[in-house]
């Protein structure tokens, strides 16, 4: 591979979290340990990445872990989160059951998959939520299943609406459950629109949870999280780039350059799934595997884009400063570019509307959700498109981040079409 297309090194605050990472895949030891570890070690929280790392850090010699009230505060959590998890898969596995029960096929997506068939150990593989692909004529059954197990659904998206799925909560359990009629949202236009079809004819029956149901082959679930990590605009912590890198290595041996090139093209994702590939393993500070290292060669003139890439990835102020595409857009326009830019937010598809308002636009129709709407932006975006002096610094800096997002975004739709 030329020097090009080796891995990136990131900004200088992420240095040793990166080579913790590259250490821990890997399977050997780091020779120095982190100059600063409080603050490596809430980067790799900010990124969720900490239960991944745990158990490599505790099993080091005293000089090489942080200090003693850090590490036994860390070592809390992970106890904290062992239970968590291991609850959670008994969840996953009494709900899988009864949907299967129901005669409901649920295709477990993301986190449920990965803890239990990537990971080493479910631990390290902490999730808030499962997200469960259903057939949208299958809603009504799967609802049914899941109030007889005492869930409760906290909204009423129907298919063919603005939602792409309808959540559920449990009194008893911690884990919400989301179940998906598709993968795409009309929200996500740098990424295109899958049939799901496409999903359940290459699903394959296998064992989750001890629950026999329909999974999504390796090369299709890689494939899958490259799109919902730009779908997101990479507003996502850099675990899910962990997910990605350690599923390539799980199956290295299993799949092949030609299939995920044609996995990507039946997504539209030619250009833009080894590019995300490729940016998940400078995050981590490894190499592809050597099997499928040429699924990156058309990468190799892409160093500048990498680079941004990375620094986007392992930014963390999106997490405590909220800023939305239209947000970001009002703060660069000036004048009557400000307006549009305003009337574009005001007047969102009528689908949405009745979403987001329902209320509003039973009792006044459309024109009564748009002026909710309005209110509404009022209320929650004012402060953050007029920022008073101590907040303006942050909220300029998200803007940017936000605007590097979209700019990547449009880069790689470009290459898409070359």
């Amino acid at each position: 591979m030329s020097g090009e297309a080796q891995i990136l090194s990131p900004v200088q605050e992420a240095a040793d979290l990166q080579r913790l990472l590259q250490a821990v895949i890997e399977g050997r030891a780091v020779g120095t340990p982190p100059a600063d570890w409080p603050r490596t070690l809430a980067l790799a929280q900010a990124h969720h990445l900490d239960a991944f790392l745990f158990d490599a850090v505790a099993a080091r010699p005293a000089e090489l872990r942080p200090e003693a009230a850090l590490m036994e505060e860390w070592t809390r959590r992970q106890r904290s989160q062992v239970v968590g998890t291991y609850r959670i898969r008994a969840q996953r596995a009494e709900l899988l059951a009864a949907l299967k029960a129901a005669g409901v096929a649920a295709i477990p997506l993301k986190g449920a998959w990965l803890a239990e068939t990537v990971y080493p150990d479910l631990a390290q593989r902490p999730m808030s939520d499962m997200d469960l692909l259903i057939r949208p004529e299958q809603l009504e059954a799967a609802q049914a299943a899941m109030t007889r197990l005492g869930y409760a659904v906290k909204d009423e998206d129907q298919p063919g609406g603005w939602s792409k799925g309808r959540l559920y909560l449990h009194p008893q359990w911690r884990c919400a459950v989301e179940l998906q009629w598709t993968l795409w949202h009309p929200s996500h236009e740098l990424t295109p629109e899958l049939d799901p079809a496409c999903l359940w004819n290459a699903a394959e029956n296998g064992l989750l949870s001890g629950v026999e149901v329909p999974l999504l082959p390796p090369a299709v679930h890689l494939v899958y999280l490259t799109y919902h990590h730009q779908a997101h605009l990479w507003r996502l912590p850099a675990r899910a780039l962990l997910d990605i890198v350690l599923l390539g290595r799980r199956f290295a041996t299993k799949l092949s350059v030609a299939e995920l090139e044609a996995e990507a093209r039946a997504w539209d994702l030619a250009f833009r799934a080894p590019f995300v590939w490729r940016v998940a393993h400078d995050v981590c500070g490894v190499e592809p595997p050597a099997e499928l290292a040429e699924w990156t060669r058309p990468l190799e003139t892409s160093v500048a884009e990498r680079r941004a890439a990375l620094e986007i990835a392992l930014y963390t102020q999106w997490q405590t400063e909220s800023m939305t595409r239209l947000l970001s857009e009002f703060r660069q326009a000036s004048g009557w570019r400000r307006a549009l830019v305003g009337a574009r937010a005001v007047f969102a598809p009528p689908a949405m509307i009745r979403q987001s308002h329902p209320v509003a636009t039973r009792w006044g129709g459309l024109a009564g959700g748009y002026a909710a709407r309005a209110a509404d932006l009022v209320r929650r975006r004012l402060r953050d498109a007029f920022p008073g002096a101590q907040r303006r610094a942050g909220v300029a800096r998200a803007a940017d981040a936000m605007s590097a997002r979209l700019r990547l975004g449009r880069w790689l739709a470009e290459q898409e079409r070359e």
